[in-house]
Order: C-alpha cells, then sequence, then structure tokens
C-alpha cells in the first residue's frame, strides 16, 4: 500500500508533491469504484484484479492532491475549466454522456470532473496503441491540465503521440474554418430559425464539396411519430449530437432538397486556435451529448459549446438561443466569404441568361443549372410520396435505439476512427435499406406519375450533363469561369450592402403631428427582436422572414392627464414565406387606442405577386382575420376583425436598409356584446421611408419617416405624421 502512495504521488509534478492543508490520511478500501461504471473500467478490462486495485490507490493518491491544489488555485472555477464540460451556475454539466467524465463521480461538480480526470491522466491505464491514452482521447481537458501543471513545474513537458487525430485533423493544411449558416425556411418547421455548422477548409481538399463539415442537431429517428417529436423537442427528449459529415452533402440537403441558402462567414483564428477548434471536434464527436430543446438548447447552443475553449464565447442573455444571437456574438471574430444560392435560385438566372447568351458552353451551363434544380425538386417529392406509401402499423428504429447504437459503436471502438466510421455507415446504409424494404401499399396512378416525373429529370439532367462534358476543356473552363465571376460580383454586392446588425435589440423615436389629437405626437418604440420581411442581414433570419418579440410603440402627446393617445404591444409575431412565394403568420398583441383596449391574436396567409431574387423589391397580398377581448370605458366585448391587404416593398439605393415600405387594408371590426354585434367598417394605410446613417459607436442608426392614414366609420379619418430615428 505505501508503494502505491508513494507511486502515485510519484505520477505528480515534483512541486505539487508538497500540497497545501493538513496531511492525508489514507483509508484502506477493497473497490475503488462501483464496479456499474462502466466509463471507469473501460480500460481496465485486460487489467488484472490485483494491478487494478493497486491502479486505483495510486489515481486516489492523485485525486487527494490534486484537490487540495484546486481548492488552492481554483482550478475548476475557471471558466476554461467550466466550458469543456459546460458546467453551468447550478452545478450542472452541458454534456450528459457518462463517456464524458473519466468516471461518474465526475459528473457531480466541476471540481470532482477535474479531480477524476486528473488521476486517469496521470495514471492511465495500460493501452496498446498509442491512440488509446488519454491525451488522445480526450485532448481539450488534457491541454486544461498540463497547462496547470506547467504553470507549477516549467519542467513539465509530456510526450503526445496521436497519430488517429493528426490524420483525421491535418491541422497544418486548414486554411479557414467557417461558420455556415443555413438561412431559416418557412416551410419547414424544424428550419423557421436557420441552422449554424463548423466547416473545416483545407488546402488539399479535391474541392469543395470534399470539406469537413461538423454538424449540429439532434438524432432523431426518420421514424419518430409526429405526436412525439413535437413534445420531445420542446421538453428535452432528443439528444444533440455531434457529426462529420462532408460539405458536399450539407449543399445537397440545403442548397438542392431544402432550397436554403447558405451564408459562410471565415472565423478570425490564430494557428493555436484552430487546433483547439479541431481538438474539440475530435471528442465531441464521440463524447458530445447534449439534452436538445428547441428554442434553448438547440445548433447555436451547441455550436458556442465546441467554440467556447477557443473563443471564449458568452451565452445570449435571452431565455433562449437562436442561430442569428450566436452569429451576432462571433460578428467580431466573422468575415463574410460566401452566399450559396440554392439550385433554384440559380436556376431562375440561367432562365434569364438563357434569352441573351449565344455562346454554346454558356447556354450548356446555364441548361444544366436548370436541369439540376428541377431534378432536385422531381427528387424531393418522390421522398414525399414514398414515405406516404409506408404502412401506418410500420414501425422502423426508434430514437433511443439510434442513440443506444451509436453510443455502443464509440464504446467498442473508442479511439479507431475508421473503424468507427465505417460502422457508422454500415448501420445508415443498413436503416435505408429496412426503409427501401418496409412494407408499403400499391402507388396510386398520381403517385407512379410523380416516380416517373423523377425518373425523367434524371435522364435530361444526365443528358446535359453528358454534352457539358463533351465541350473541349478550354472552351468548358472559359464559360465556368464567367459563371463564377457574375455569381462573385452579385455575393460581393449582397455583402457589401447587406446590414451587419441583426435584429435583436431595436429602438426608435420619431416627432410629428396627429389630426386624431389634434396635437403634436412623440412615438417611442422598442422591441427585443424586430426583423421584417425583406430584410436584408448578415447575421438575421433572412428576407423571407419576419419576427417581432415584445414590440412595443406608444404615441405621446402634450394633453393633461391623457399624455397616452395610443400604445400597441406586439408580444410575439412572425410571418414566413416559402421559395413557392406563398406564406403564413400569426401573433398576439395588445392595443390602446381611443380609450379601448383590446387583447387579440391572429392568423394570416399572404401570396407574393412580383418580387426580385433577394426579395428586397416584392409586392404581396393578404388576407387575415384577429380576435379576441376588447375593454371599452362603458362595456366589455369580444371581437373579429377581417383583414384583407396588400403591401409593398421598395428598395433604395445604398445600404439594403435604405428602402420605402407601403402598406394598405380593409379591416373592418365586428364586435360582439350582451347587447348584440355590430359591424364598423375601417381601413389603414401606411408609408414608410427608412434610410441607414452609419453606425456610430457601435450602434447602426437610421432616419425614419412615416405616414399613416386610418378610417374608422365612427370616428372619420385620422393622420398621423413623423419623422425620427431608428437605432439597431
Amino acid at each position: 500500500m505505501l508503494e502505491d502512495v508513494e507511486l502515485g504521488l510519484e505520477a505528480l509534478p515534483e512541486p505539487l508533491r508538497t500540497f497545501p492543508g493538513e496531511p492525508l490520511e489514507l483509508e484502506l478500501h477493497r473497490a475503488h469504484v462501483a464496479g456499474d461504471d462502466a466509463r471507469a473500467t473501460a480500460w481496465l478490462r485486460d487489467v488484472p484484479e490485483q494491478e487494478r486495485e493497486r491502479l486505483w490507490r495510486r489515481r486516489a493518491v492523485v485525486h487527494a492532491v490534486i484537490r487540495r491544489w484546486d481548492e488552492r488555485l481554483a482550478w475548476s472555477a475557471s471558466p476554461a475549466w467550466r466550458r469543456l464540460s459546460g458546467w453551468n451556475d447550478e452545478g450542472e454539466a452541458f454534456n450528459v454522456y457518462p463517456w464524458a467524465f473519466s468516471r461518474r463521480e465526475g459528473m457531480t461538480s466541476p471540481a470532482a470532473d477535474l479531480a477524476t480526470f486528473a488521476e486517469e491522466l496521470l495514471v492511465p491505464a495500460p493501452v496498446a496503441v498509442a491512440d488509446e491514452a488519454v491525451r488522445c482521447r480526450e485532448p481539450s481537458k488534457s491541454r486544461f491540465l498540463d497547462e496547470r501543471l506547467r504553470a507549477l513545474d516549467p519542467s513539465w513537458q509530456p510526450r503526445r503521440e496521436c497519430p488517429a487525430f493528426d490524420a483525421w485533423a491535418r491541422a497544418e493544411h486548414v486554411t479557414r474554418v467557417e461558420v455556415v449558416f443555413a438561412v431559416p425556411s418557412g416551410s419547414m418547421g424544424q428550419a423557421t430559425f436557420g441552422h449554424v455548422l463548423l466547416h473545416f477548409v483545407r488546402d488539399d481538399d479535391g474541392d469543395e464539396s470534399t470539406g469537413q463539415v461538423v454538424q449540429l442537431a439532434a438524432l432523431v429517428s426518420p421514424f419518430e411519430p409526429r405526436s412525439t417529436y413535437l413534445t420531445r423537442g420542446l421538453g428535452g427528449g432528443f439528444f444533440g449530437v455531434y457529426t462529420v459529415t462532408g460539405f458536399g452533402d450539407i449543399e445537397h440537403e440545403n442548397l438542392g432538397l431544402e432550397q436554403r441558402a447558405l451564408r459562410r462567414f471565415a472565423l478570425d483564428l490564430t494557428a493555436d486556435q484552430r487546433v483547439r477548434l479541431l481538438e474539440r471536434a475530435w471528442e465531441l464527436q464521440r463524447t458530445g451529448y447534449i439534452t436538445y430543446r428547441f428554442f434553448t438548447a438547440n445548433c447555436a447552443t451547441m455550436l458556442r459549446y465546441l467554440l467556447e475553449p477557443a473563443m471564449g464565447l458568452k451565452r445570449a442573455l435571452t431565455p433562449w438561443e437562436a442561430p442569428t444571437q450566436v452569429l451576432q456574438a462571433l460578428a467580431p471574430s466573422l468575415t463574410p466569404v460566401g452566399y450559396d444560392l440554392p439550385t433554384g435560385a440559380r436556376a431562375r438566372r440561367a432562365e434569364a441568361l438563357l434569352s441573351t447568351e449565344t455562346r454554346q458552353a454558356d447556354v450548356l451551363l446555364a441548361r444544366l443549372r436548370i436541369e439540376r434544380h428541377r431534378l432536385d425538386q422531381a427528387t424531393l417529392e418522390r421522398l414525399k410520396t414514398e414515405r406516404a406509401t409506408l404502412d401506418p402499423e410500420w414501425r422502423g428504429p426508434t430514437t433511443d435505439a439510434l442513440v443506444a447504437s451509436r453510443q455502443r459503436r464509440f464504446q467498442e471502438h473508442p479511439a479507431d476512427e475508421v473503424v468507427a466510421a465505417e460502422a457508422e455507415l454500415a448501420e445508415w446504409l443498413a436503416l435505408d435499406a429496412q426503409l427501401r424494404a418496409a412494407p408499403r401499399r400499391a402507388l396510386s396512378a398520381s403517385e407512379e406519375a410523380v416516380v416517373e416525373a423523377e425518373r425523367v429529370a434524371r435522364e435530361r439532367f444526365t443528358a446535359v450533363a453528358l454534352q457539358v462534358a463533351e465541350l473541349p476543356d478550354a472552351e468548358l473552363a472559359d464559360a465556368r469561369e464567367r459563371e463564377r465571376a457574375a455569381a462573385q460580383a452579385e455575393v460581393d454586392e449582397t455583402l457589401a450592402r447587406s446590414v451587419p446588425e441583426n435584429g435583436n435589440g431595436m429602438g426608435s423615436v420619431g416627432f410629428g403631428w396627429s389630426t386624431a389629437a389634434g396635437l403634436p405626437v412623440m412615438r417611442a418604440r422598442l422591441a427585443l427582436l424586430r426583423e421584417e420581411l425583406g430584410d436584408q442581414r448578415l447575421y438575421g433570419f433572412g428576407s423571407s422572414n419576419e419576427w417581432h418579440l415584445l414590440d412595443a410603440t406608444v404615441d405621446l402627446v402634450p394633453r393633461p392627464g391623457a399624455f397616452v393617445s395610443r400604445a400597441e404591444v406586439n408580444g410575439l409575431s412572425v410571418r414566413l414565406l416559402g421559395a413557392n412565394g406563398w406564406g403564413w403568420g400569426g401573433g398576439v398583441d395588445h392595443l390602446y387606442a381611443l380609450s379601448a383596449h383590446e387583447l387579440g391574436g391572429a392568423v394570416e396567409g399572404l401570396r407574393v405577386l412580383a418580387a426580385d431574387e433577394r426579395l428586397t423589391n416584392f409586392f404581396y397580398v393578404l388576407a387575415a382575420v384577429r380576435g379576441g377581448l376588447r375593454v371599452e370605458p362603458a362595456a366589455v366585448a369580444g371581437f373579429v376583425t377581417p383583414r384583407a391587404g396588400l403591401a409593398a416593398r421598395v428598395q433604395l439605393p445604398g445600404s439594403f436598409a435604405n428602402c420605402l415600405r407601403f402598406e394598405a387594408a380593409y379591416r373592418p371590426r365586428v364586435r360582439v356584446a350582451t347587447s348584440g354585434v355590430s359591424v364598423e367598417h375601417g381601413a389603414l394605410g401606411a408609408a414608410r421611408a427608412t434610410v441607414r446613417l452609419g453606425a456610430p459607436g457601435g450602434f447602426a442608426t437610421a432616419l425614419r419617416v412615416d405616414a399613416q392614414v386610418e378610417w374608422w366609420q365612427a370616428t372619420g379619418v385620422a393622420v398621423t405624421g413623423l419623422i425620427g430615428v431608428e437605432v439597431d
């Protein structure tokens, strides 16, 4: 026993052997760790029981000494350590996977996490290959502890040889690390807020599609019932995992099938930060599991957790976390480098080119883009059709089964990247085969037509692709360069004119005149979140999305005893446009006007009749209904307000923030009270001009001019005009 105590002390750097505090008291235990702690015993399976007991005694000494030094130097209380497992102020770890800790006790607190890791690092289990060493499996925690030990003993220079990691990382070839943002889509619920991921760009990649991507998403079975998808997603019933895939797969899914643009931003990182980030991605793809929640622990949270050790990011101050928030937090370290358009947008540009272009290579490339989009759309329809024909009684692998299988692969091959990757690929191929072999009903005639349409689209695409391949190399290269240059010019313009700020936090103040009050008016507005259709923001939701959260406006007039002439609080409202030009919206609000309060909710549908590709200029019509409770000075009544209207946006030169907006609507109010039902006709017209002035002191400032005409049958016409300043 005394020999084991001495060996335990010798495992520590010499200065640490003289530790703070009172002398240690030794207590002999038969078994230091419970046999059911699979992670703690995983690397000791081939160690004889007597040697195992001696190893745990040495580890116990290291554990106790590290605890003493930690109490003195507060290592485990430092942000640098707490970020590695995601420890919060309540003592809970963001990473909930037991195998992300050296043993079960490490999950109880940051201090226990540090001490249990130190004992495994400094008194390691014997390993068969170098890649199984602790410093190869958990490089981030190893780096943290080695740096603290080196600060006490400069001679502490442990060797680290990790051929599997080095071959995977190829750190010397990494030229850029990109944060990629897939813009939101109104046609898919899971894409409402957008998606972020990490892209490693290397100079030895065959082409851009072979680049390595760290995907951040919930692991959900494709057979997860719709009835449980929402409840599990809201309540933390899924695990968020880190998976590595190719950029080509991301392009096909987002640009092709989902028709979502990809914005790409280069992270400003030092060489050391790039290595730390590679180490972090290496370990999290194996041991990173978070309790996934749609609004509070999602891809944005996972990206922040991935980047924190290298960059020290802080969580958003709001109860939720969205991709646009983490992009804004990263903004000082981001440089826009790309804006990849979906195949639909490229096809529409190609169609426009065909009307003027005569060069064969350019025409064929344009036709290839058009046929690519048609194939993508046909494939998407075929996949939907095949899914609809599945026997409703058939059940594929559950989400829990997929999670268990993924964890089992790591536990069986924790250090073998190739074996684990091949096992994962084999499982997904088996899952695909199982889906294809699942019992289905016979296809209807219309469904057979969908399948046939994809076959025809594939043949057309292949035929054009063969024609392109037969072009002379020089001619094809010139055509591709012209296509690339035109696309790059458009990207450069988009990035140069886009608004740098997202819509989180906005305020404005304007002064003018109101005929309703017959007095001067001051309008003040504050919003926690405000983004509107047509907004082109680098770190925003995208031009096809509109969001308002706690958006409050008040009109004040110099009238004794009644300063507030009108007030409105938009609790939450959303308006989303799909790629097909149809959209929907809804929200809840409170309105005070003409001495009456209205608490209401609204739903709407809209259709874009004309728009440019960027959606900076558009014209749409809408139909909506708003209803709720109306409290008047002398009565309380229910109300329903149908609404039929139109709206337009006209882009002005310069920044994409510069624009004119117009809106007009007919909106009668149906009032329902105990005294009966009454109808009051009403209409609204509004115009607004916004011109960006700049961003002095980091606050984006714009000049804003508003004009509004409101008519109610009972009160007549009221006109309000204001000029003011808006700050983002």
